[in-house]
């Protein structure tokens, strides 16, 4: 990134990223969505209106050269100030965590925020968290499921999946960060096409008898209305699907969100001026 501002490529040393679970875009020296408007506008409030202007020449390379459809935001953009000066690494302050409607106690963030801090890590495919905030994590994760809190595979119907709770992490700033289970669940590939044959069986069999196939949609769990998406993922199925949580909670230090929590959010990285920039997003490709 230095080096495509030095060589005047990009005018901002920034990038964001947003994707979903088919795919997602990247943009250099700015941001690649549209962005959140009350009346449906796309133009840029000023405070992000230079950095996506100074590459407007490239954004439009990336975007129409290759046929890319842009992403939209769902909520308007906030900004959380990096940790440390020197942008080795992504760190940013936790001030919140709640697992649906049970917040963490206050006195552990100070585990998600030593040493290295919680840094927001792409590259990183899963999340982790500080050993340290374990006791507290299970016992919200128990009180809103009624279940224990683990990392092995999980054999959930369509029901018990839709109850799982959203985890929300607040940063310095005000952002609040909802990770639904769909970004933090993963799917086995395994009983995926397992269920899908299954599927097909009984929707053959409907079909020979003249029936109608119907398809239902998953929504998740639904607590206030800046949880719910305006795309699922899943289809309603019978049965079980077999699931892992990808949040582990073990890491010796502070913490590392990594792209499952990034998922259905658009990202800024803006080195030039210290800090990150959040939306909930449609990562359109």
């Amino acid at each position: 990134i230095g080096a495509l501002k030095k060589n005047g490529s990009i005018g901002n040393q920034s990038f964001s990223l947003c994707f979903n679970k088919k795919g997602g875009h990247m943009s250099l020296g700015g941001i690649g969505s549209q962005l959140f408007n009350q009346e449906d506008s796309v133009s840029s409030p000023p405070e992000e209106q230079s950095s996506t202007n100074h590459s407007s020449d490239h954004h439009h390379d990336l975007h129409h050269h290759h046929h890319i459809k842009l992403g939209k935001h769902l909520s308007p953009m906030k900004f959380v100030p990096l940790t440390r000066r020197d942008v080795t690494h992504y760190s940013v302050t936790v001030t919140g965590l709640s697992i649906g409607h049970h917040a963490l106690p206050s006195q552990i963030l100070k585990y998600l925020n030593d040493h290295k801090g919680t840094i927001i890590d792409s590259g990183t495919t899963d999340s982790f968290l500080s050993h340290k905030i374990s006791n507290a994590f299970h016992l919200a994760w128990e009180k809103t499921t009624g279940k224990k809190y683990h990392n092995r595979v999980q054999h959930l119907t369509y029901e018990q999946f839709a109850r799982l709770p959203v985890i929300r992490f607040e940063l310095e700033g005000g952002i609040s960060w909802s990770v639904r289970p769909e970004a933090y669940m993963e799917l086995q590939e395994s009983s995926l096409s397992n269920g899908r044959r299954s599927r097909r069986r009984e929707e053959d069999a409907n079909l020979e008898k003249g029936g109608v196939v119907e398809k239902e949609i998953v929504q998740g769990p639904v607590l206030v209305d800046e949880d719910i998406l305006d795309f699922p993922y899943y289809e309603r199925w019978n049965g079980t699907y077999s699931f892992v949580s990808r949040i582990y909670v073990d890491e010796p230090h502070g913490a590392v969100l990594g792209s499952n929590v990034m998922m259905d959010h658009d990202v800024y990285f803006d080195v030039d001026n210290k800090r990150i920039g959040v939306a909930r997003s449609i990562c359109a490709y």
